[in-house]
This record gives structure tokens, C-alpha cells and sequence, in this order.
């Protein structure tokens, strides 16, 4: 999966209403599209809050209500849809 359907992903995820083709045209016109201020303006756009967080630890990812979009340290956006205790289900960008 590559960000922009992991975006599309988030979205349906959340139920946000959009279009295929108006969000074709955003991401095509979002100069900034793959990386993580590109995303945040997209998901404000459609009226999805967000913030960026730095996190040390990954225990505290836990803490965070999901779903939630992250980038690792290899710069890679995972979508997490679980945080247990133990594990997180994540989908890669």
C-alpha cells in the first residue's frame, strides 16, 4: 500500500465523506503529498483533526486513540488500527 491509499484507507476508516476524484485532484495538486505535513493538511481538509508528536517510547503509542498515522524511523507512514497492550496492528504505507 503506498500513502496515498493509506490516506484513502485512513479516511474510510474514519467514515469521513469524500469523492475518489476530488481527492485524486488534491493529492495530484499537494506538492507535499508524501510526507507528514502533506497528509496533515490533507486530513484538515476533509475536517480530521490532527497533531504531530514526537514519541520516545513506543509503549506510549498505546496511549493514543486509534486509528492514528505514523512515521517510523526508516520514514515510512504506517496507519495503526489496534494498540493493545502487547501489539499494534499497523497497515505500511
Amino acid at each position: 500500500m503506498n500513502n496515498r491509499d493509506l490516506l484513502l484507507y485512513s479516511l474510510k476508516t474514519l467514515k469521513v465523506k469524500f469523492t475518489k476524484s476530488y481527492f485524486n485532484e488534491l493529492w495530484s495538486n499537494n506538492i507535499q503529498a508524501d510526507n507528514l505535513l502533506g497528509i496533515t493538511r490533507m486530513l484538515g481538509i476533509y475536517g480530521v483533526k490532527s497533531q504531530a508528536v514526537v514519541i520516545d517510547d513506543a509503549d506510549d503509542l498505546k496511549e493514543l486513540d486509534v486509528p492514528f498515522i505514523v512515521q517510523n524511523k526508516s520514514k515510512d507512514f504506517l496507519l495503526v488500527t489496534e494498540a493493545g497492550n502487547e501489539e499494534l496492528t499497523v497497515i505500511r504505507g
